[in-house]
């Protein structure tokens, strides 16, 4: 077990984040799956309205302002407009400590979990120690996220229980509502082109992005938002393009057809 220090260098993170797009990219999908599959956050999110209203806008304005927390740090001025926003809509992290651990605890956890299994090359313990440093020591204190844990290992461990206990299977009316309305962006072309995604260039240049997330996405937050998980086969299928891709591009930027 690795014991973390704080650690303000950014010029190592945006180092990592364009050594490994992918990490960013995955961390960003599953954050926005995880969040909307938590029944208490999907009915807090709804009462606010503003993904029904605005769901493209929003979506994309949520990847602009973590593209900026990545580039610029905890003193960036969108980690402050989150805080401020997220103290206006009465969801302040003293109110649901484990809720806001989630998401940050994701951004580690599927991030590091998408990039060591499906990029050409695995985390290094050093990645793993500067990315879990970022998002949970720099990026938590600065959200005023209290508790949590010390190692990657214990991370995993608190996101495992947190699924177990706080997502529901079969989910609820709220999260399929908001599971509909993420699998419908993931369709748009408009928002598969958008810089703002960060996709790496080895994910399918005009595919969709749904079937890669219903092929890689944990099982249970896929059932809470309304969507039925892919079978095995077809799962593999997907990890199978997914690996191929990624050692092509390394060398020859070849194409692997997922068909």
């Amino acid at each position: 077990m690795v014991a973390i220090e704080q650690n303000k260098d950014m010029e190592a993170i945006r180092k990592l984040v364009d050594k490994r797009p992918e990490m960013f990219f995955w961390a960003m999908v599953a954050a926005f799956a995880w969040f909307f599959a938590t029944p208490l956050i999907a009915r807090l999110d709804r009462e606010v309205g503003y993904i029904e209203k605005q769901p493209k806008q929003r979506f994309l304005s949520t990847l602009r302002l973590l593209w900026n927390i990545v580039q610029e740090g905890v003193d960036s001025k969108a980690l402050q407009r989150m805080n401020q926003t997220h103290a206006r809509s009465s969801m302040s992290t003293e109110q649901y400590p484990d809720e806001f651990l989630m998401i940050v605890a994701v951004f580690v956890c599927e991030g590091i979990r998408f990039s060591n299994n499906f990029s050409s090359s695995p985390v290094s313990l050093e990645e793993k120690v500067l990315w879990f440093n970022f998002w949970i020591n720099d990026v938590g204190a600065a959200m005023d996220i209290h508790n949590v844990p010390n190692s990657i290992e214990e991370l995993e461990q608190w996101l495992t229980t947190f699924k177990e206990n706080r997502i529901i299977e079969s989910g609820d009316e709220n999260t399929h509502v908001l599971g509909k309305i993420l699998f419908d962006l993931l369709h748009n072309q408009e928002v598969l082109s958008a810089p703002e995604l960060h996709a790496p260039g080895w994910l399918p240049e005009n595919g969709e992005l749904a079937p890669i997330v219903l092929g890689v996405m944990d099982e249970k937050v896929l059932k809470a938002l309304g969507v039925t998980p892919m079978i095995d086969s077809e799962r593999n299928l997907i990890h199978e393009g997914l690996r191929k891709r990624s050692l092509c591009s390394r060398s020859s930027n070849a194409l692997i057809s997922f068909n």
